[in-house]
C-alpha cells in the first residue's frame, strides 16, 4: 500500500505517503492539527476524533487502504497535506485532513483532481467536504478554494454531529469516462 507516486513541480514534489515519510507525516499532522498550526489552513473532518489519533490509527489508515494521504514537500519538508478516506460501505470518499497555507493546498488539490481517479484503488462516487456552521467562517478561505475547484453546495444535515450543523460540498466522479462531473476538466 505504501506506493510512492509522485511529481515534481518547480521546487516541489507532490506525493502519496511512502514509509519512509511515514514518521515525518505524523509529526507534521499533531504539530499542526490544532489551532497551534502555523499554516493558514488546519482543517480536520468534523467526524475526524483527535483523541484517536496515534500512530497505530495512521498506519491502520494507510496500510488498509482506508485514507490516502498527499503531501507537498520542498526542500525535503511537508508544507502541505491533504488525504481522502474512503468509505468503502457508502461508495464516497471524504476529505479528512487539510494542512498548508493556501498556495501549496492549491497545489495539492490541482494535482489530485487531476490524477486522483488514476492512482487510487477505490471507485468512490464523488469527493465530499464537510464543515460544521460553527467552523464556517474559519474555513472561508479553504471554502473558496474548494469552490474554485468545482466542489458544488450539496445539502446540509441538521445536528448532524454535537448538535452542529453539517454543510456537504461535493466533487462528483465519472468513473465510465474517467472524469469529474463538475466540469473540472472542461478547459
Amino acid at each position: 500500500p505504501f506506493m510512492n507516486k509522485y511529481t515534481s513541480v518547480d521546487d516541489y514534489e507532490i506525493l502519496m505517503v511512502n514509509e519512509e515519510d511515514f514518521n515525518n507525516l505524523y509529526d507534521f499532522i499533531i504539530n499542526n492539527i490544532e489551532q497551534k498550526s502555523i499554516f493558514d489552513i488546519s482543517y480536520k473532518n468534523p467526524s475526524f476524533n483527535i483523541n484517536e489519533f496515534d500512530q497505530l490509527y495512521l498506519r491502520n489508515m494507510i496500510f488498509n487502504m482506508t485514507e490516502d494521504y498527499f503531501i507537498l514537500k520542498q526542500n525535503n519538508k511537508i508544507i502541505g497535506l491533504l488525504s481522502i478516506s474512503c468509505n468503502f460501505a457508502q461508495s464516497n470518499s471524504e476529505i479528512n485532513l487539510v494542512i498548508g497555507d493556501l498556495e501549496s493546498i492549491d497545489r495539492l488539490m490541482n494535482y489530485i483532481l487531476t490524477n486522483y481517479m488514476k492512482i487510487t484503488l477505490k471507485n468512490p462516487s464523488k469527493i465530499k467536504f464537510l464543515c460544521t456552521s460553527i467552523e464556517k467562517n474559519n474555513l472561508e478561505k479553504l471554502l473558496n478554494l474548494i469552490g474554485n475547484h468545482k466542489f458544488e453546495y450539496e445539502t446540509v444535515l441538521k445536528k448532524e454531529i454535537n448538535r452542529n450543523d453539517i454543510e456537504i460540498y461535493s466533487l462528483f466522479l465519472d468513473w465510465k469516462n474517467k472524469r469529474v462531473l463538475n466540469e473540472y476538466f472542461t478547459k
